[in-house]
């Protein structure tokens, strides 16, 4: 089997599993969460993003064969969504209100790398010589990440009227050991 049948047909197979997990686990989960909670599992997925560095080592030894331009796209748009993710994630522990604003940030500019790379790797043909590391990112956790994206911007339009916010004043915005929002 070609190797860019092989990555297509594992990223298929990984897109139908994510959804399968999304939908009968996940989405419940979330749903029984503070809003601020769902948006935190979901975000944690994409502060791992900067693993698309690893393109960098791959063209390097000849495990993938992408132009600079292709491998700087690719790399720094997964950096830097990962680096609006964990400050989201620090925020939303913190139960800021401008939380809901920067899980958006994520969602928009996560969706408009994902769109990006994945133009990008079609014209690079980059599943044609994807081995080993990017084999495995390419098929595995671009699936979760688009799962995890579309998921993410569900819960924030759903949930538009739900505070991300503590209320003043309650157990937990003074900082009650073991309080929860609600």
């Amino acid at each position: 089997m070609a190797l860019a049948t092989a990555n297509l047909l594992a990223s298929l197979f990984t897109l139908v599993v994510a959804i399968a997990v999304a939908a009968w686990y996940l989405a419940p989960a979330l749903r029984r969460r503070p809003l601020a909670d769902a948006l935190t599992l979901l975000l944690w997925f994409h502060a791992f993003r900067y693993i698309a560095l690893q393109i960098f080592s791959a063209a390097e030894v000849g495990g993938l064969q992408a132009s600079t331009s292709a491998q700087r796209a690719i790399a720094f748009g997964d950096a830097g969504t990962a680096a609006l993710a964990i400050v989201t994630l620090v925020v939303l522990r913190r139960r800021l209100p401008v939380g809901r604003a920067l899980a958006w940030g994520v969602a928009l500019v996560g969706t408009a790398d994902l769109v990006s790379a994945t133009v990008v790797g079609i014209q690079g043909n980059l599943t044609d010589t994807a081995t080993d590391w990017s084999w495995m990112i390419l098929a595995v956790y671009v699936p979760v990440l688009w799962v995890t994206t579309v998921m993410l911007i569900w819960q924030l339009v759903s949930r538009r009227r739900e505070p991300v916010a503590l209320v003043t004043g309650s157990a937990v915005a003074a900082g009650a050991p073991g309080a929860r929002s609600t």
